[in-house]
């Protein structure tokens, strides 16, 4: 594994890279013990079984999550991916003041972190941690106890490459829509990997 700490974004990354197809779905069913029929499942439930074949060759120790919005942590778009499986709750961040709202809103095992919000956490605003600010990066450089340069942000929109460039984090933009800051080089990934390239993506980080 050429990162020790790998961080993944949820809407547009770990849901919306390169969603699985119809004739894909029975894959997906007998990996999750689930029975989709391919006319019901809507795109924005089809993480592609790739991905999350990426996900499971990854220590769980060595994953996390840094997300903006408490709407990326729902139960019921964590279960989906089983995240439970393949991400270290001591590595899920979230901006705060949606973390309290995650504790209110789940009881799911990887929002377990946030029953301990520290105090000093409520004399921030959301505007203050949210992305591209680098207040949740610096958080997770914490908490994982590796070098930035041994951590890796994957994301699909300049936020989440700004705000780990800001720490000295590796990144890897994922180009599934057009992102004026990254087309104008004012925010400069790493690596780009084009949407559903899941050979490049394990290429980088395995």
């Amino acid at each position: 594994m050429k990162y020790k700490a790998v961080f993944w974004d949820i809407d547009g990354t770990l849901y919306g890279m390169q969603p699985i197809r119809d004739d894909e779905v029975p894959i997906w069913n007998r990996m999750h013990k689930t029975d989709w029929m391919p006319d019901e499942m809507p795109d924005f439930l089809r993480p592609h079984y790739r991905l999350v074949e990426l996900m499971a060759s990854i220590p769980k120790a060595r994953q996390g999550i840094i997300t903006n919005g408490r709407e990326d942590l729902q139960k019921g778009k964590l279960d989906l991916m089983d995240l439970a499986k393949y991400v270290n709750p001591d590595l899920v961040f979230t901006s705060y003041g949606e973390a309290q709202k995650v504790v209110d809103d789940s009881d799911h095992p990887l929002m377990t972190r946030f029953d301990e919000v520290p105090d000093d956490v409520f004399d921030l605003t959301v505007m203050q941690t949210q992305k591209p600010k680098t207040y949740m990066y610096e958080r997770a450089l914490e908490a994982c106890g590796f070098a930035p340069e041994e951590c890796v942000m994957i994301g699909d929109d300049w936020k989440d490459i700004d705000g780990a460039n800001g720490v000295g984090m590796d990144t890897i933009y994922i180009a599934r829509n057009k992102q004026r800051l990254i087309d104008d080089g004012k925010v400069v990934p790493n690596h780009t990997v084009e949407n559903g390239d899941f050979d490049s993506l394990t290429e980088l980080l395995i």
